[in-house]
């Protein structure tokens, strides 16, 4: 049976194992999502991760398949009983829009789409899916800091954001007396823990046709175990 321990410096009590469901909903109908995420619940597993644009890659599976997913499942379960955790601010795969969206008006849209995917009215660990290094830190974290006393969020965190990045956010943060970034997700293969992510989900700086053309050559190598790391509040991790 997984054990309890605290996220960071939130008060987010989680399973040290978060199981990520990038498949649920569009490889893994419902049923079978259903028993996989009973199964996980069974073995004390409270913290589950998935992302807005998780499944968008197949034509022929709803939008935000895997949150939706998720979200029929958490119907079935006390909502309390579990920490969710998805991910916002990436590609528009279903649009084909692969500009950088890492901005507060792509997150914003992409929370409320998130929200409604999943039938609940808060997330409980926010993640950026992607960095905009063009964009100083503080108009991202203010984004946040706005979702987070609306309600819509309880707490955010960085995926796939370098650590200087990671820094100079929380430094900002703490600058006018608010938490930052509570963790970092990155790739992290059980394969090969060390290997470099496909360069077109690495840059900001990709064009729309390299990016397309890489896309189904990235995915399969990106379906890999991840794990969320809780940032210190002095020293945050660039690699989990």
């Amino acid at each position: 049976m997984l054990s309890r321990v605290t996220l960071g410096g939130t008060d987010l009590s989680v399973s040290p194992l978060c199981y990520g469901t990038n498949m649920l909903g569009w490889m893994i109908d419902q049923p079978r999502s259903n028993a996989i995420l009973d199964t996980f619940a069974d073995l004390c597993g409270n913290f589950i991760d998935t992302a807005r644009s998780y499944g968008d890659w197949m034509p022929d599976a709803p939008a935000g398949a895997s949150e939706r997913a998720v979200g029929a499942w958490l119907k079935t379960r006390e909502r309390g009983d579990f920490v969710i955790a998805t991910k916002g601010g990436f590609f528009d795969l279903r649009k084909g829009d692969y500009r950088n969206r890492c901005t507060p008006e792509d997150v914003a849209q992409d929370l409320e789409q998130s929200l409604d995917h999943l039938g609940i009215e808060t997330i409980d660990l926010y993640f950026l899916h992607m960095d905009n290094e063009e964009a100083p830190v503080d108009v991202i974290v203010d984004a946040l800091i706005g979702h987070q006393e609306a309600g819509r969020i309880r707490h955010f965190a960085a995926s796939n954001w370098s650590a200087e990045r990671i820094k100079a956010a929380n430094t900002y943060a703490a600058s006018i007396g608010k938490p930052g970034f509570a963790a970092s997700e990155t790739f992290w293969g059980l394969a090969v823990p060390d290997a470099a992510p496909p360069r077109s989900r690495a840059t900001s700086t990709t064009t729309k046709a390299s990016t397309r053309a890489s896309m189904p050559q990235a995915y399969p190598s990106w379906l890999t175990a991840r794990r969320a790391a809780a940032i210190s509040p002095s020293v945050p991790r660039g690699r989990t």
